[in-house]
Parts: C-alpha cells; sequence; structure tokens
C-alpha cells in the first residue's frame, strides 16, 4: 500500500457517499451483513486537490460504475423474490386495507377507484356496449343453474345440466362434463385473487389461459366468455381466444360498501369477493328471475384451504389461517344476503341446490328434484 493512502472495500453507491470518517464503519457493517460478498479493494485518496488525488477520484468513480450493474440485479432478485412469495405479500396488503377501510383515506381510494373506473368505462366503451346485447334475452320463466367450483360437485350428476342455462365460473373447464354440459356462460373473473392486470402475464398463467381456450372451443361455439376489462389488452398482445365469443366486465366498487343501485353490464357492475356474485347479477340483467345455485359450499372456515372439486386453485395461495377463513367466511355470508335482498326486491326467486355446504341463505332444493 502506498503511504498517505487508506484502504477500503468497496460500497455501493449509497456507501460511497458518505464521509470518509463514516465510511469504514459503513464498509464493515456491510460485510457484516454479507451483501457485498468477498470485498474488493478500492484506494481513496487522503488529498483530492493533488494529481494523484484526481486520478484515483477517476479510478474510484470507475470502480463505482462498474458495480452499479450488481445494484440494479441485488434489486431485481429482491422484487422477483417478493413478486414469487404471494402469500406475504396478500397478507400484507390485506392488513392495510383493514385499516384504510373505514379510514378518510379508504373514502379517498373508493372515491379515486370510481373516478378512475369511469375513464375505463369511457375508454373502451364500444367494448362495453356489446354487453347490452344481453339484455333481458331471457324470459321470467326461463330457470339457470349458477355453478361453482365447491368440493361438493363430485357427489351431484351434472350431466343433468345438458340442456339447462348454465353460468360457470374459472377452473371449471377442469370438470370431465365439461363439455357435455356446454354451459351457455363461463365467468372467468376472480375479485379476491386477481391474476393479470395491464402489466403482464406470466408464461405459467399463459399456459393457464390457452388450456381454458382449448376448452371452450370444443364447446362448438356455444360458451361465451366473460373477462374483466383489465385483462383486454394481455389479451390481445398474446393472441387469447381469437376463436371464442368474448364479453368483458367492468368490477367496480364493493357492494357491501355502498350497496347495489342498478345492474348495467355496458357499465361498472358491483363486486366483491366471489364469482358467483357476477353471474347472479349477470343472471338477473339478462332476464333471469329464477336461479338455482350448486357447488356453493362455502366450506372454506370448515378448514384451511381454498377446496374445489379439482383441489387448490392454481394461482391462488394454497393455504389461510383459520383466522382469514373465519373473516373471508363472513364477509361472502354478507355479500350473498346484500344479493339475496336486491334480487328479492326485483321479484327474483334464488334457491341454493348444493349438496351439503353451509350458505342457508337461500332456500334449500333437492337437485334431482328440479329434473323430475
Amino acid at each position: 500500500m502506498e503511504e498517505g493512502r487508506q484502504v477500503f472495500p468497496v460500497l455501493p453507491v449509497r456507501a460511497q457517499l458518505l464521509p470518509q470518517r463514516h465510511a469504514a464503519g459503513a464498509a464493515q457493517q456491510i460485510q457484516n451483513k454479507s451483501q457485498l460478498g468477498r470485498a474488493r479493494e478500492v484506494v481513496l485518496p487522503v488529498r483530492a486537490g493533488t494529481a494523484n488525488g484526481r486520478r484515483d477520484n477517476k479510478e474510484r468513480i470507475c470502480r463505482g460504475i462498474k458495480i452499479l450493474p450488481q445494484a440494479f440485479y441485488r434489486t431485481k432478485v429482491n422484487l422477483k423474490r417478493m413478486t414469487e412469495n404471494r402469500e406475504k405479500l396478500r397478507r400484507y396488503l390485506e392488513k392495510i386495507g383493514d385499516r384504510l377501510e373505514f379510514s378518510p383515506a379508504g373514502v379517498f381510494n373508493d372515491v379515486a377507484r370510481a373516478v378512475y373506473h369511469e375513464y375505463v368505462r369511457a375508454r373502451y366503451s364500444d367494448v362495453l356496449k356489446k354487453n347490452a346485447s344481453l339484455k333481458n334475452i331471457y324470459s321470467e320463466n326461463d330457470r339457470c343453474f349458477l355453478v361453482g367450483n365447491g368440493p361438493s360437485l363430485v357427489r351431484q350428476d351434472l350431466s343433468l345440466l345438458a340442456n339447462e342455462h348454465v353460468f360457470v365460473v374459472n377452473w371449471f373447464h377442469k370438470h370431465k362434463l365439461y363439455h357435455k354440459i356446454s354451459p351457455e356462460y363461463h365467468v372467468h373473473i376472480a375479485p379476491l385473487f386477481p391474476d393479470f392486470f395491464w402489466g403482464g402475464i406470466s408464461s405459467k398463467q399463459l399456459g393457464w389461459r390457452r388450456e381454458l381456450e382449448e376448452a371452450i372451443a370444443k364447446t362448438r361455439g356455444r360458451t361465451k366468455l366473460f373477462l374483466s376489462l383489465n385483462q383486454i389488452e394481455q389479451v390481445a398482445k398474446n393472441r387469447l381466444f381469437k376463436n371464442v365469443d368474448v364479453y368483458y366486465l367492468l368490477p367496480s366498487l364493493a357492494m357491501e360498501r355502498w350497496g347495489i343501485r342498478k345492474i348495467d353490464l355496458t357499465g361498472g357492475i358491483p363486486s366483491r369477493i366471489n364469482s358467483i356474485y357476477l353471474c347472479m347479477l349477470m343472471a338477473y340483467y339478462m332476464g333471469f328471475r329464477k336461479m338455482i345455485l350448486i357447488g356453493c359450499d362455502c366450506s372454506l372456515a370448515a378448514g384451511t384451504s381454498y377446496t374445489h372439486f379439482y383441489g387448490p386453485e392454481p394461482d391462488s395461495p394454497p393455504k389461510v389461517t383459520p383466522e382469514q377463513a373465519l373473516k373471508y367466511s363472513s364477509e361472502l355470508f354478507k355479500g350473498y344476503r346484500i344479493i339475496g335482498n336486491f334480487l328479492a326486491s326485483k321479484g327474483c326467486k334464488v334457491y341454493n341446490a348444493t349438496d351439503g355446504g353451509f350458505l342457508e341463505v337461500f332456500p334449500r332444493v333437492k337437485y334431482e328434484q328440479l329434473f323430475k
């Protein structure tokens, strides 16, 4: 080492901006945290005014520039780890949401969302206008079946639905009788776990959508697919559902906070945490006044998994805590009551033909008796 110079390990950009009297301590702290790995040495000049000092400053700047890619790489790795650990991220966002829900900030957030939804509705008004073709296309005497994905479906003969008006949701295409039933309406919107937004879609998620596209294609044009409007750009970019009749919906503010005033599929539609909610509101818009629910077990509180007839949801957290399960179930039943009261005020009748389960908001009927 040359006389009159000090030797310190290479520091990240933030540490290099510290005064020299703190550099040694910062270097030791960073080294203890294993952020640098194997430290390299860089010469820091004592007198920057000399020719040697200016040359050493230049070398130090060059060395700093060289480690910038490493800093960016570490940031990228940290972001990747954050996105991969969806469960921790979801819980963190839930805590923030609970704190803000009934605070002034929460109200401001709802106002901002309402303004944003109006912007989206205006921007994609031509897309949403297509939904007007579905208004009151059925009579009051027609009935429809709204099929959830609860595990009770394995105990019911779904082949009886082949000649009925049927709504299915999300991953129902995994059912072995999907093509025999050929449901008229497939709603692939999961408000609780939104899978891809304006930003992008992973290769795994893309593969799942390809699988859905192939399943719907085998229904020979009978099945109409409903997606959230925030998926429209990614659908176009990845050339998804080219041979499928796709409709887009604009889920709006939470109905348990703001209620349900009207149902208009050409604008924002009240929503929350369950796809069956959307099916019920869509069925009313289409003219159905008799709705029958099956596969709506609402049994999450009985265990710690998001159980469906096909197992865990492909793109949702596989387990929840008992506290989360109880909270979700409470919100779920509250939403069903809000929709049930709204539909009852409009002269609609809703029945629950699910085999078992915990949903007691609507009168129970025997599934097999409906076809005699």
